[in-house]
């Protein structure tokens, strides 16, 4: 943000900045919601979920260039918040990426629990 104003003649508000921190907040928990699963379930898995994250990357950055279909493209979490801060944040799928992260934390403690009482 700092670099970015520094350049510009009118600088961006810090609420453009903020949205955008906002938006991102549901798949990054949705990728700690995969690791946590992964860790208390199958711990040697648990590098699925750099692999994961890097697919939905390379989704969201080079879907477009390399001509994904858009069924393809909506498979990455970041795709549904790439209009932030432009448009208004959608409350579907927030609760859906929230929900699913809740899940997969709550059952990778329980995983782990499991896990923990066999030592």
């Amino acid at each position: 943000m700092g670099a970015g104003n520094a350049v510009l003649k009118h600088p961006l508000a810090f609420k453009y900045f903020w949205r955008t921190f906002i938006a991102m907040l549901p798949p990054m928990g949705l990728f700690i919601g995969i690791l946590i699963a992964l860790i208390g379930i199958v711990p040697k898995w648990r590098s699925l979920a750099w692999v994961l994250l890097g697919a939905a990357f390379v989704i969201s950055y080079f879907g477009r260039l390399i001509d994904l279909p858009k069924w393809a493209l909506k498979i990455s979490p970041f795709y549904w918040f790439q209009k932030v801060p432009v448009a208004h944040i959608d409350a579907a799928p927030v609760l859906w990426m929230v929900g699913i992260a809740v899940i997969l934390i709550v059952i990778g403690f329980i995983g782990y629990n499991f896990r923990d009482y066999e030592n």
